[in-house]
């Protein structure tokens, strides 16, 4: 993909929203280096980019899984909201980019979100979660995914996964 280009399934459906332009320097790379794995979908630290990763992990799903269930995409849709909203909000900065991969297995469905910070997010403690009113997601992803989840490491930087079980 080159730089400013979006993928076909981006640029041709999600309901007349253009993707946004990428910036010619990233810091995610969409292939895969050094061992790292690959990136599906890069995107700028932007808030519109939490729902552009929601809709194209539903499409992924929709795509290698005929008729899925309402109970599968709502959790594709919840987990993946939720690793999305923690990349832009922590995992990157400026003009940093993040990246989203979605892979459909026979017993799962794996999402990743790629930031260039080596921070590894925590659930945060019940107490502070009242106190802010906020800090749920990874309680939530760890709801949905039985508590498959982790992060891995990236040559700069990290990625969170999920696994999200198809028989729910």
């Amino acid at each position: 993909m080159v730089a400013g280009q979006h993928p076909p399934h981006l640029r041709e459906r999600h309901e007349g929203v253009a993707p946004p332009a990428l910036p010619d320097h990233r810091r995610i790379s969409p292939t895969s280096e050094c061992g790292a794995p690959p990136v599906d979908l890069v995107l700028p630290r932007e808030g519109r980019s939490v729902a552009l990763a929601r809709r194209f992990a539903v499409d992924r799903v929709r795509e290698r899984i005929p008729d899925p269930p309402d109970e599968l995409l709502d959790a594709v849709r919840l987990v993946t909201s939720e690793l999305a909203t923690n990349g832009v909000k922590y995992g990157a900065r400026d003009d940093d980019l993040i990246g989203v991969t979605v892979r459909v297995a026979p017993d799962r469905v794996r999402v990743e979100v790629h930031d260039p910070n080596r921070r590894r997010p925590r659930p945060r403690g019940a107490a502070d979660r009242q106190r802010r009113n906020h800090g749920n997601g990874l309680h939530i992803v760890a709801a949905l995914t039985g508590g498959r989840w982790g992060v891995g490491p990236r040559p700069l930087g990290k990625y969170v996964w999920a696994e999200i079980p198809r028989e729910r």
